[in-house]
């Protein structure tokens, strides 16, 4: 069975013998630089992707709540 490791946000990240530590309150996360390379253009593609999709959900909600209130005004 595959396990799973979560991390809700990470306070340090650094570099140590050619591998990346991703570390959060309660684990840390260790990446071969090497094997990570070459997946950085599709990593970055989907955290685009994500980020765009988080801003646009945003702006849907800013402008249903700002019409909603010029409506009662």
């Amino acid at each position: 069975m595959m396990k799973y490791t979560y991390l809700p946000d990470t306070h340090t990240i650094f570099e140590s013998n050619g591998e990346l530590h991703l570390v959060s309150n309660n684990r840390t996360v260790i990446i071969d630089c090497e094997t990570l390379y070459p997946d950085l253009p599709f990593i970055i593609e989907l955290v685009l992707k994500a980020r765009v999709e988080k801003t646009e959900f945003i702006e849907k909600q800013l402008t249903q709540l700002i019409t909603k209130k010029t409506k009662t005004l």
